[in-house]
């Protein structure tokens, strides 16, 4: 071609450049996006290589060894009958969508039924996932791509489904790490070794993808921003699971910042007071440090205890003994009220004990907490029960537990005495 018509300023040819490069660039291009309404067999070479020229009204043949061209559509073939310049003379089919359908739903079916019986094997379902994700979107590049980038829509909506893809793919591989490396997996670390590297492999492929359409849209960007966005409007509305997630890092900052001010507090209010020794002729000083503010912030178990059995012992009742195993329990008890401030527990841990529960908007203390359950009857009550031997408690992040039992307990559950149960 005339050098005045290559662009050598940008080093790219013009888009109606005929050179051996641009024609074999142009063929490549074509055979990955074959259409049966502007690629047909050409008459002359067989080949699928016969462009039509919407625009000019012909046909042009891109392979450089037959350079056939037509304005004639009556002499394009849509199958090859052979002819003498051909070295192959059997004729050559076009095939139909409905064999590329076929062989999607072939594919998908094969591969999904291997993931069942890896899946079964190992007791995880993640081979089937893998498997399953992957023979969809292998069928859409191979066989589909053309709808795709013909209905915008649907383009639209397959790369939205290749950006959650990919995102969920990534969350699955950093959960799979974390449980490979700490040994809790699978029974085997060898599969589960296998697993991770399946699934890194499909990831890597998988971003292939997602760069080969990385023209359509919604973005990376944008769907990432969005995801956030839901996330955070159905914390907050309440919608479970992201409520759960949202209230315990609300818990988790809030006792963070609880054990700053706690800590500044008692720093800032330590007062020395000094005392004269008369006994020595008043020359010498007794120095004591005392802590004003430390029985306003002590949360401690052990702090708690002393103060309530002061307070059972001074009504003339014996002391409780605060147990482990009711220590414990009171703590997944409070942890249930992050979420559902009740005395109807999820996992039945009070089924059988009497329970207080006191919530409090700002920082709640031992004192605080004793000093809300004497001011409520029903509460005291529990308390000054003389029935009561055992005794568990918890507090955190303004929430308190304490609950109260007869008999010595395991998991939670009171012992009975032998022929003994419970009523309806």
């Amino acid at each position: 071609m005339p050098l005045d018509e290559r662009d050598y300023v940008r080093g790219k040819h013009p888009p109606s450049c005929t050179c051996e490069d641009c024609c074999e660039s142009r063929l490549k291009q074509l055979k990955k996006e074959v259409h049966p309404e502007y690629v047909s067999y050409c008459p002359k070479c067989g080949q699928k290589s016969l462009w039509h020229k919407v625009k000019e009204q012909k046909y042009e043949c891109l392979n450089l060894k037959c350079k056939y061209v037509t304005s004639s559509p009556n002499s394009i073939k849509t199958q090859y009958s052979g002819n003498e310049t051909s070295k192959n003379n059997r004729p050559r089919t076009v095939i139909s969508p409905i064999s590329n359908w076929l062989k999607a739903l072939l594919l998908i079916f094969t591969f999904s039924f291997l993931g069942l019986i890896f899946s079964t094997l190992i007791g995880s379902s993640i081979p089937f996932w893998i498997l399953f994700e992957f023979s969809i979107i292998f069928s859409i590049e191979k066989w589909f791509s053309y709808y795709t980038r013909k209905h915008k829509w649907i383009g639209k909506l397959y790369r939205l489904i290749l950006n959650l893809s990919i995102l969920s793919l990534l969350g699955l591989l950093i959960w799979s790490g974390i449980r490979l490396f700490s040994g809790r997996f699978t029974y085997s670390a060898l599969v589960g070794s296998l697993i991770f590297l399946a699934e890194f492999i499909f990831f890597i492929w998988m971003w292939s993808v997602i760069s080969k359409n990385s023209w359509r849209w919604p973005s990376m960007k944008l769907t990432v921003f969005s995801l956030i966005c839901l996330s955070v409007v159905f914390a907050f509305a309440g919608v479970q699971p992201m409520a759960s997630y949202k209230n315990e890092a609300i818990g988790k900052v809030t006792a963070f910042f609880n054990e700053q001010k706690e800590n500044a507090a008692t720093k800032s209010e330590q007062v020395v007071i000094t005392d004269t020794n008369t006994e020595t002729g008043g020359g010498n000083f007794i120095s004591k440090a005392i802590d004003s503010v430390g029985d306003i912030w002590d949360t401690r178990v052990a702090d708690y205890a002393s103060k309530f059995n002061q307070y059972r012992q001074s009504k003339e009742l014996t002391a409780l003994e605060f147990t482990d195993d009711l220590n414990r329990i009171a703590d997944l008890r409070l942890k249930e009220l992050y979420t559902n401030y009740s005395h109807n527990s999820a996992g039945n841990y009070n089924e059988h004990l009497a329970e207080n529960i006191v919530m409090s908007t700002g920082f709640l203390s031992n004192s605080d907490a004793l000093a809300s359950w004497q001011n409520s009857p029903g509460h005291n009550a529990n308390m000054l029960d003389s029935s009561y031997r055992y005794t568990g408690y918890a507090i955190g992040n303004g929430y308190a537990v304490q609950v109260f039992t007869e008999y010595p307990t395991i998991d939670g559950e009171p012992q009975l005495p032998p022929g003994w149960y419970w009523g309806n």
